[in-house]
């Protein structure tokens, strides 16, 4: 067994290489820009008003009116001592030195009054923003809601990311149901594999997701079957040593090659990684909710270059634990505070549902003081987006 760091190496050595595909803008939320995105046009395009009111050619009035304009329309020209109606975004008139705002105008007919005005006042100008050519957003970068918004302006309908992994995520188990069905004695609803699919989706992978009973000869058909068009082999249980775990075999019979089996963490010590010589990936979580779901964070993270970044927080309160292996627990921050969500078991998944992130306790410390920094990472669903 290795820790925790080693098999972060380890993953982090055969993690996956993207490549460049244009995606449709909308589609494009959450994932790495694959190339830096240049501006096509300064921003703004033109001169315009920044409000509602009025555009003055001198900065002395009174000023006669000479027309309006609003947004869309085309570029008027005005004199010394005019002015025209302008509404907001609207194209500034050739001439036009301010803008003056239309709850400090005053007009009588024609002719419009006020004093102290400003040079530049109300105006947004061509490239305050940004020229044409200038760098908007580099390679790697996130795509956010508010990214999309300025790619948009730009014209762009496509842009272009790093491709992602085609995951196929597998649950054993016979004692598993999936939801909705009816409930049986000595059976349990299937939930890792939404929750593992939820996960690696945040990073932008598309997933398939499947079941398969505790039998070697179906396992190994389910395999074969999902490693035919997919990249990644996610299978969720059956990695332990017990009668019935049957995926480990089923994965050297089908070429793979255990780089990690067994982390000394908890919870997560039976996750298991492997690789294939075709470039195919497997990541064999453990069957316990909280054990999938901690290891899928960590290990498919590390996996696709999305890191967990861990920094250190002050404890909230005094703190025991058993060591002997490093652990990750459930925590949540307040005040710039840590507290941890102490956990029923790997079996249970609420303190992880009430939690903003993962604590860190490394393997030899027995009692925390208050005020005791530990080591804290935002969960993706709360950071990475």
């Amino acid at each position: 067994m290795i820790s925790c760091d080693q098999a972060l190496d380890i993953v982090c050595a055969h993690k996956w290489v993207p490549l460049n595909a244009n995606v449709p803008l909308r589609a494009a939320l959450g994932r790495r820009l694959g190339s830096d995105i240049k501006a096509a046009w300064d921003s703004p395009s033109f001169d315009n008003s920044a409000m509602d009111g009025y555009a003055v050619g001198s900065l002395d009035g009174p000023w006669t009116l000479a027309g309006t304009v609003g947004a869309g329309d085309t570029q008027l020209e005005i004199g010394i001592r005019q002015a025209v109606r302008i509404f907001t975004g609207a194209i500034l008139p050739k001439g036009a030195v301010a803008v003056i705002p239309q709850e400090q105008s005053s007009v009588d007919g024609v002719m419009l009054t006020v004093t102290g005005v400003k040079e530049g006042a109300h105006i947004r100008f061509k490239g305050e923003e940004f020229r044409a050519g200038s760098l908007l957003f580099s390679a790697g970068a996130t795509v956010s809601p508010p990214m999309i918004s300025a790619l948009a302006s730009q014209g762009l309908d496509c842009v272009p990311v790093q491709t992602r992994p085609k995951v196929a995520i597998l649950s054993t188990g016979s004692e598993l149901l999936p939801a909705g069905a009816a409930s049986e004695s000595g059976k349990i609803f299937e939930s890792n594999s939404v929750a593992i699919d939820s996960i690696f989706s945040l990073w932008g992978c598309s997933a398939t997701i499947s079941r398969v009973a505790d039998d070697l000869p179906s396992t190994i058909a389910s395999l074969e079957t999902l490693l035919l068009d997919h990249d990644v082999l996610v299978t969720i249980g059956g990695v332990s040593v017990g009668d019935f775990d049957f995926v480990r075999t089923a994965a050297k019979e089908l070429g793979f090659e255990e780089h990690v089996s067994g982390v000394a963490t908890k919870p997560g010590k039976p996750f298991v990684f492997g690789t294939r010589e075709d470039g195919k990936t497997w990541f064999g979580l453990p069957g316990n909710p909280m054990s999938a779901i901690v290891t899928g964070c960590l290990f498919g993270a590390a996996f696709l270059g999305e890191d967990l970044r861990f920094r250190p927080l002050p404890l909230a309160h005094d703190f025991d634990r058993k060591p002997g292996r490093e652990e990750f627990f459930p925590a949540r921050v307040k005040s710039g505070k840590l507290f941890l969500n102490a956990p029923v078991g790997s079996h249970a998944t609420t303190s992880l549902a009430l939690a903003s992130g993962l604590a860190r306790v490394d393997a030899h410390s027995e009692h925390f003081a208050e005020g005791a920094i530990i080591s804290y990472a935002e969960f993706p669903w709360r950071s990475g987006l």
